[in-house]
């Protein structure tokens, strides 16, 4: 077995293009069959004080990882939202790190977030983006017999978490 990582995107496009037999990854899921695995939602991030984001005003500098950016941006497709001045950062670990220097305001995953060790202050972002993190493959019922096993492994390991 082998350990490959990536960003949502680069998982997706591993599964796709066989290098991998299954992936972690976030919606959308570009017709790949996928499993549920959790839910998230994102959250606003400061050095300072507790504040709520309106991504269609930021009142300060947006700076985003390119998990987010690429998620709020495919939730807010047709809106009208426009991110064009947020900076953004491959890292989340970077985003943090800019954040906790007082560079702005950010927007991450909660999951994300609580990953990454940091004293932010934590706020709600409007309009409310969720994600669906989930076990992806080209189809379940064709992988071999120890990706069946890892699959039903980590669906059981989050079902039971």
């Amino acid at each position: 077995m082998e350990l490959l990582e990536g960003n949502p995107s680069e998982v997706k496009d591993m599964v796709l293009n066989y290098q991998v037999d299954l992936g972690i990854t976030t919606s959308p899921y570009q017709g790949l069959q996928h499993k549920p695995l959790f839910h998230d939602e994102m959250v606003s991030i400061h050095a300072d004080e507790v504040k709520d984001i309106r991504l269609d005003s930021p009142t300060e500098p947006l700076v985003l990882c390119r998990i987010a950016y690429d998620s709020i941006n495919e939730q807010l497709k047709g809106t009208g939202s426009d991110l064009s001045h947020a900076l953004v950062v491959q890292a989340a670990s970077t985003q943090i790190d800019m954040i906790s220097c007082g560079n702005g305001v950010g927007v991450i995953s909660e999951l994300m977030l609580s990953t990454i060790p940091n004293h932010l202050s934590i706020g709600k972002v409007f309009p409310e983006i969720s994600l669906e993190i989930s076990l992806v493959t080209h189809n379940f019922n064709n992988l071999t017999s120890a990706a069946k096993e890892m699959s039903r492994m980590i669906v059981s390991s989050v079902s039971e978490g």
